[in-house]
């Protein structure tokens, strides 16, 4: 079987499975990724794959006897349980048709490696986690997730900027301005999303990272009452007001002041181009000084550490109560 053929088996079960997950397709369908499932398995010689020749085995089987007796609640939650743990391995071979290892660690957890890329994926069943803490922990939880998600990808950029972009250029002045402002838009966002996971609840179900999350609520009341607290209303996500923004341009009148209102780089194209006077006006309408700005660059990049060991110790607790078995940190 050609990596093609078995790429696109492969993804006719993932589609299977995960109609499975919404409503059960029609037994015609079942019958048709049963067979595909047995082509793959038959396919499966090499050592490493003898683990996933079992999980296909037994999905063909649990298929062709799903399709014959539809109605059957036993056999649908023998499907389903198939499907787990057939699925990890589907997921990663249409990723990469290559070496995958799915390695269950109870409590609904799994780890999926791949080789190419090399990568390692963390799962849990979501009733499990729901079951165990809540949809509110649960969905506030990930609200931080998504918020570590995000400052890191600005810090990511700031990381290639410094790289790749020539200091001396405009573009690197402006790109730099741009992604700090944003890190500090993201705090804020993050310090909400905190204050969402502690109202659901959260301290009373940690037995062992008590310590991280006070570290979270630290970090959660700086950035609601540091000197940046306004930066995120007024110029991140906003572009400033009117009545502020007018009354700096009037000051800068009664002063005398000139405004540069447009630099541009040798190549003279608008990506190598910025509006100086702009961001320096929004910046003074919201009250935002140069040591606050310094600040709360420091900030940030102290804040990223803190939050995703904290993410990290906290799920290592949450998952570590249902039942896993993770392996020891450091």
């Amino acid at each position: 079987m050609s990596e093609r053929e078995r790429r696109s088996l492969l993804r006719e079960l993932v589609e299977v499975a995960n109609r499975l997950v919404g409503g059960e397709p029609s037994p015609d369908v079942v019958v048709r990724a049963a067979a595909d499932a047995k082509t793959i398995q038959a396919a499966m010689t090499d050592d490493y794959q003898c683990e996933m020749r079992t999980r296909f085995d037994d999905l063909g089987r649990d298929l062709h006897a799903y399709a014959a007796s539809p109605s059957s609640d036993a056999l649908r939650r023998s499907l389903r349980e198939a499907i787990h743990n057939a699925r990890g391995h589907t997921v990663g071979a249409l990723a990469s048709v290559t070496r995958t290892q799915t390695r269950w660690e109870g409590g609904g957890v799994r780890f999926i490696f791949t080789e190419s890329p090399d990568r390692t994926l963390i799962d849990a069943e979501a009733k499990v986690l729901s079951d165990a803490y809540g949809p509110r922990i649960v969905a506030n939880l990930l609200r931080v997730m998504a918020g570590a998600n995000r400052l890191c990808s600005v810090l990511h950029l700031l990381k290639l900027l410094n790289e790749q972009a020539s200091r001396e250029s405009v573009s690197y002045e402006r790109d730099l301005y741009f992604l700090a402002m944003l890190s500090f838009g993201y705090l804020k966002e993050v310090a909400e999303a905190i204050g969402g996971l502690e109202e659901a609840g959260i301290k009373r179900k940690l037995l062992e990272a008590g310590e991280a999350w006070t570290k979270m609520q630290l970090l959660k009341r700086e950035w609601e009452a540091g000197s940046g607290k306004g930066v995120r209303d007024d110029i991140v996500f906003h572009l400033g007001w009117t009545n502020e923004s007018a009354n700096v341009v009037a000051d800068d009148a009664r002063s005398g002041q000139t405004l540069t209102l447009m630099q541009m780089d040798g190549s003279r194209k608008h990506i190598d181009s910025s509006f100086p006077a702009a961001e320096s006006m929004l910046a003074r309408a919201s009250k935002l000084t140069m040591v606050d700005f310094v600040g709360l660059i420091e900030g940030s990049f102290e804040a990223y550490n803190t939050l995703f060991d904290g993410i990290a110790l906290i799920l290592r607790d949450l998952l570590t109560q249902c039942g896993a078995r993770l392996p020891p940190t450091g």
